[in-house]
């Protein structure tokens, strides 16, 4: 028979307390990494609406500033629903004689809207709608027609509280 020394049959292995509190300990730290991934994740995916978002009232602003300035002036008012479910909304103003300013506001709304429901909104009641969280972007150009565009402003809303500035 042999002995070993110093140990005892009893001290052999970690303790059901040692393993619970492994275990415990473990636990936070995959709860920890869980939930940063998802963070993570859904950053991007605001991101990726923000980004899209962005670029179809530039690609409409565009289109919209190509007109010449009596076409420009049937915009007012105006509402489409993209294929892929974004709202876009127009407003024209006439800011001075010859000078005219489009203003294009896109989102995503939370809930699903037809064009007829779109097309009876406002301005300010399409601006007071509740979109995805980083979906709604506002632009607004200058323009005497189609060759004569003077600036672009850009007014998105901010992600998360934090003011943009550009």
């Amino acid at each position: 028979m042999r002995i070993i020394a110093g140990r005892n049959g009893a001290e052999r292995g970690f303790t059901l307390l040692e393993l619970m509190i492994a275990s415990v300990v473990m636990a936070i730290i995959f709860m920890g990494l869980i939930s940063s991934i998802t963070g993570a994740f859904l950053a991007t995916d605001m991101a990726n609406r923000a980004c899209e978002a962005q670029a179809t009232t530039r690609r409409l602003l565009e289109e919209a500033t190509e007109l010449a300035y009596g076409d420009m002036l049937l915009l007012d008012g105006n509402s489409l629903i993209t294929a892929d479910g974004l709202a876009a909304k127009f407003q024209v103003f006439e800011t001075s004689p010859g000078l005219l300013s489009v203003e294009v506001e896109v989102c995503r709304p939370a809930m699903q809207l037809t064009l007829a429901e779109l097309a009876a909104m406002t301005m300010e009641q399409f601006s007071g709608i509740e979109a995805v969280q980083g979906s709604r972007v506002r632009f607004t150009t200058l323009s005497t027609g189609a060759m004569g565009r003077a600036q672009v402003a850009d007014q998105t809303e901010p992600p998360t509280g934090v003011e943009q500035v550009k």
